[in-house]
């Protein structure tokens, strides 16, 4: 089955080949250990993909792990049937926490000061640590140990789910 995707107001489109994909999502999956799994980058609407087509059909043949840029893309593939864990890498502003638990969302761990913000609201998020050794765009600054390990510990003592930590490296 291929799926036709509209975009740019008619300028271009895609043909995803869900037969390729299959194929592609077989490929990876037979390259990873029991211990690990795939986590599907469908932020900015899959590359153009169709995020919820891309990640409805991930969902459906054993993908449980996605990643977007925002709360909104988060909440987008949510209401179109993608079951698992959805993480947002990006900011989501804190009046929208509510909404994470809501939906059942991940939420990035930005800052020192994002997790304070974060605890004060008394809610129990889901989130992630992101230890930026590099870029310096999102994450905590794996050069300040100490900053670190002050935000890990004051996660750790509040009502925060955490349920994982990524590198950003480049």
């Amino acid at each position: 089955m291929s799926c036709y995707i509209n975009s740019f107001k008619n300028r271009s489109y895609a043909i995803v080949n869900s037969g390729v994909l299959k194929r592609n999502l077989e490929k990876y999956q037979s390259l990873i250990t029991f211990q690990s799994v795939i986590m599907a980058v469908v932020k900015a609407d899959a590359y153009g993909h169709g995020e919820q087509i891309i990640a409805k059909y991930l969902s459906d043949n054993g993908i449980h792990h996605f990643a977007v840029s925002n709360i909104d893309e988060a909440i987008h593939i949510r209401k179109a049937g993608t079951i698992g864990q959805i993480l947002v890498l990006g900011y989501t502003p804190i009046e929208r926490a509510d909404e994470l638990v809501q939906h059942n969302i991940t939420q990035t761990l930005l800052s020192e000061d994002y997790a304070d913000r974060l605890i004060a609201t008394s809610l129990p998020v889901k989130c992630q640590f992101a230890l930026d050794t590099g870029m310096r765009r999102i994450g905590l600054n794996a050069d300040n140990p100490d900053e670190c390990e002050r935000v890990i510990r004051k996660a750790y003592h509040s009502h925060l789910q955490l349920d994982g930590l990524f590198l950003i490296c480049v």
